[in-house]
């Protein structure tokens, strides 16, 4: 479903509001119907809504934020920058269900945000000379895998995953801390730029003008983790930014993978400690995990045909298949009408179709799943 410019313009201003954020958005969104309609509706209505107060209702009364929207939404188009709605099909689905999740996702570039198989890769900026090994010899041996890689374009591991993502042909998409007219940091715009012209895709929540504030850090950091199939930790100290995303992967139900180091060294202290405490798989190299995540090699051939599948699916089969892609395990009919509310004949007949489209298969129980 494709949604109107005032649509996005509502959802943006919404998003733009201080002290609403995107579980409150969605709440707003929710009760009144549509974007648009929280502007619309009445003051006594929206005092009805749980967690609603009086000084977010002072906001959503000014005006000044929607003709803000409006102007983005503007100089987006102009650059040729897109800009998703969390309910629209081109949002990214592994995000979608995340309660914490951007309502809107500004993108340059024309990557498409639903692969079959995306990983985040994630780790200290004081890179190593054993973790670039690690990487390099990882990201060659997962080229058979057509991965989308996901990273943070920070120095170290991410500028590194970029790196060697883009001489293994590999897409892969920058998820930034700042507005889409800046690189931070500024070495690293050349290699955005190389990211984009190779059909990947730079993506941040943050409007045009935003400055890479530390506060903005942890937010891109869960968009980092919320996009992801797995999320892989190469080096990592106890404290910092990977370890936060590693956290939010958890939290979403996500694999994590981590590269053991010797347990002298500090910026393995992290990636031994998500190990030791049972939160992430230990990894040494892409087999581990592709068995893991039960990814046989595909044909590019097969792995476009599979995308426009999963870009061509109506208004009920794509309810199945976020609800299925968000599980590691098959499921059963009756969870399924739990999930997505439909009736048992409706449910089957979806069933049958996606499974005729060759995106699910049925197991024993009878119970069913997402094709790897």
């Amino acid at each position: 479903m494709k949604f109107s410019d005032d649509a996005k313009a509502a959802a943006l201003a919404l998003s733009l509001m201080e002290g609403i954020g995107p579980v409150r958005a969605r709440k707003l969104i929710a009760h009144c119907g549509s974007p648009e309609a929280v502007f619309k509706e009445s003051q006594a209505s929206l005092e009805k809504i749980p967690g609603i107060g009086k000084a977010i209702l002072k906001e959503v009364r000014q005006p000044d934020k929607l003709k803000l929207a409006e102007r983005q939404l503007l100089e987006a188009d102009k650059k040729g920058w897109l800009l998703h709605y969390f309910e629209d099909a081109a949002y990214p689905r592994r995000m979608r269900h995340c309660e914490d999740a951007p309502i809107v996702l500004f993108q340059k570039g024309h990557t498409p945000l639903n692969p079959n198989r995306c990983i985040a890769i994630v780790g200290t900026r004081s890179m190593t000379d054993y973790g670039r090994d690690f990487l390099a010899e990882f990201l060659e041996e997962a080229r058979g895998l057509n991965l989308l890689v996901i990273s943070g374009l920070a120095y170290g591991v991410d500028a590194y995953a970029h790196r060697k993502s883009l001489d293994n042909d590999i897409i892969n998409c920058a998820v930034l801390a700042h507005g889409l007219d800046r690189i931070y940091p500024a070495i690293h715009r050349k290699m955005a730029e190389e990211i984009v012209e190779a059909g990947g895709s730079c993506l941040t929540e943050f409007p045009t003008g935003t400055n890479p504030d530390r506060e903005n850090f942890p937010k891109r950091n869960r968009i980092i983790a919320a996009m992801s199939d797995a999320t892989l930790v190469v080096e990592a100290a106890r404290k910092g930014g990977a370890l936060i995303t590693a956290e939010y992967a958890n939290q979403y139900n996500r694999d994590v993978f981590a590269l053991p180091g010797r347990i002298q060294d500090p910026l393995s202290e992290g990636c031994n400690l998500l190990i030791k405490s049972h939160r992430a798989y230990l990894v040494e190299g892409a087999r581990d995990l592709a068995y893991v995540m039960r990814w046989e090699p595909i044909s590019p051939v097969a792995q476009k045909k599979q995308l426009e599948l999963f870009e061509n699916l109506n208004v009920e089969e794509r309810l199945i298949v976020d609800a299925l892609s968000q599980e590691k395990e098959s499921k059963s009919l009756d969870w399924l009408l739990g999930k997505c509310g439909m009736t048992g004949a409706q449910c089957l007949r979806i069933l049958m179709t996606l499974e005729l489209k060759g995106l699910l298969e049925t197991v024993p129980g009878p119970r069913y799943r997402l094709k790897a």
